[in-house]
């Protein structure tokens, strides 16, 4: 839209992680057909250093001239201080007076926004992306976000307070917190019962039986998607214990243990009493998928005879920092995986065909907005829903339980808004008292909280006290 509606240099912030720049950059690049179009009207650079100073410059000057074939700068910057420096040294030297320019901030929320403010200071990437800003003389900067609690929060005097807001409503295949929390789905959501739940530095039990389960049910659907045939998508399990990488390690060898000791007991004779203790603890999930997948699941017959290759097949890996960089999944290479992480995947990430998610984690500092961030689990998912299952401490499922309400009243409200300023709005919404709205660093104005409770209230009246003076 902004290329059609004449803009010639358009840039797109992502998030602060690699892996979540490269999905961006990747997906912009398959949904504009950038390597399959035949006329070449777009320039996709990629964290732009001074040597595509050049190419801007030519785009720029295509635009001044009034070229019809020119072509259109697509710039995708993740969110660091370097890269954005190196992105403006880039530009240093091209007349950028009154050329439009669109700034489209994906993960708005992150990153972006003061984490000083309270310090009378600027945080060094919102530092960066005003001086951005201030580059050009003629620009609209988009924030897009699933939680903009944050961006509604901070001053209205910040220069990244938002002057309008657009609610956009998913599609029909779209799977979120009212039917994984209130609908008729909710049954999918488990507890994970706090004997079961990872203890800070503390030493690691045995395997909980919840995980267990949930492989189970996990690699049950891994071999139903063998049997009807979707290899082409993808099956993957999360387990997302914590925001530490010890234990991102610990589950991922205790999960690589289970597999390994499944696979060869399912390769015992047929008769063996190990083997068919095994089987008819999966034949208790296949009856517990039956329920919610329904006449589509393929019989137990069928399953079984593919169970042992699902769990074969299937990889487990760590997605954190522990190596230096996070790493970046090549979703094509394979069917099965059981991904295990933490903060590299709260946010942004998409994690395909996600269908089982293990979360012992807990509430933490009780952010509304980073809680919802970590709701992998939700997305386009509706065609396979009856597969996927939810285990949660019992806090955290109270927690997008209460969350459900929030985003509902906060979704009215800025529906109301619509082409009505965001300066306009009073910022008041419904939110659990367990709950805070966002972090705390990147508001200079303090919240408050009302409690209220499903009674009637009797209001006083105010009394003035009026003076006059002799």
């Amino acid at each position: 839209m902004a290329a059609d509606n004449g803009y010639p240099l358009i840039i797109v912030l992502t998030g602060t992680k690699n892996n979540l720049q490269k999905q961006s950059a990747d997906r912009l690049e398959e949904d504009l057909q950038l390597k399959t179009r035949k006329k070449r009207k777009w320039r996709h650079l990629r964290e732009p250093g001074k040597n595509e100073g050049t190419a801007i410059r030519q785009i720029l000057e295509d635009y001044r001239d009034k070229d019809p074939d020119g072509h259109v700068a697509l710039v995708v910057l993740k969110k660091h201080k370097a890269v954005l420096k190196k992105f403006m040294a880039a530009l240093k030297g091209i007349d950028l007076n009154g050329v439009p320019v669109i700034l489209i901030d994906d993960e708005a929320d992150q990153a972006s926004l003061n984490a000083r403010v309270n310090q009378d200071e600027e945080s060094p990437t919102y530092s960066q992306i005003c001086q951005l800003r201030d580059l050009f003389d003629n620009h609209t900067f988009l924030e897009y976000t699933a939680t903009p609690q944050a961006n509604l929060l901070i001053s209205v005097l910040d220069v990244l307070s938002p002057q309008f807001a657009e609610v956009i409503q998913p599609g029909g295949d779209y799977v979120g917190g009212v039917e994984f929390f209130r609908g008729e789905s909710a049954s999918l959501v488990r507890d994970i019962p706090v004997g079961e739940l990872p203890v800070r530095k503390g030493p690691v039990g045995d395997v909980p039986p919840t995980l267990l389960e949930a492989l189970r049910l996990y690699f049950l659907g891994v071999a139903a998607g063998y049997v009807t045939g979707d290899e082409g998508g993808n099956r993957t399990m999360f387990i997302h214990p914590s925001r530490e990488t010890d234990l991102h390690g610990e589950f991922a060898f205790r999960t690589r243990q289970i597999m390994s000791r499944w696979a060869e007991t399912l390769g015992f004779p047929q008769d063996d009493i190990d083997r068919l203790d095994l089987l008819d603890s999966f034949k208790k999930c296949y009856d517990d998928l039956h329920q919610t997948v329904g006449e589509e699941l393929p019989t137990w017959d069928e399953l079984q005879a593919h169970l042992r290759k699902a769990i074969r097949r299937a990889s487990v890996d760590e997605v954190n920092s522990v190596k230096g960089s996070t790493e970046i999944i090549n979703w094509g290479a394979q069917y099965a995986r059981v991904i295990v992480g933490g903060q590299a995947l709260d946010r942004g990430v998409t994690i395909e065909g996600l269908t089982v998610t293990y979360m012992p984690r807990g509430v933490g500092t009780g952010a509304a907005d980073s809680l919802q961030q970590r709701a992998r689990f939700l997305g386009y998912k509706r065609s396979y829903l009856g597969y996927c299952r939810l285990f949660l401490d019992a806090s955290v499922k109270g927690a997008f339980n209460e969350y459900v309400e929030h985003e509902k009243s906060l979704r009215g409200e800025l529906d109301k808004l619509r082409d009505t300023p965001v300066t306009s709005w009073r910022r008041v919404f419904i939110l659990s008292p367990n709950l805070q709205p966002t972090r705390r660093n990147v508001l200079s104005l303090k919240h408050v909280q009302a409690t209220c409770a499903h009674q009637w209230y009797w209001v006083r009246p105010l009394m003035y006290l009026l003076m006059h003076e002799s």
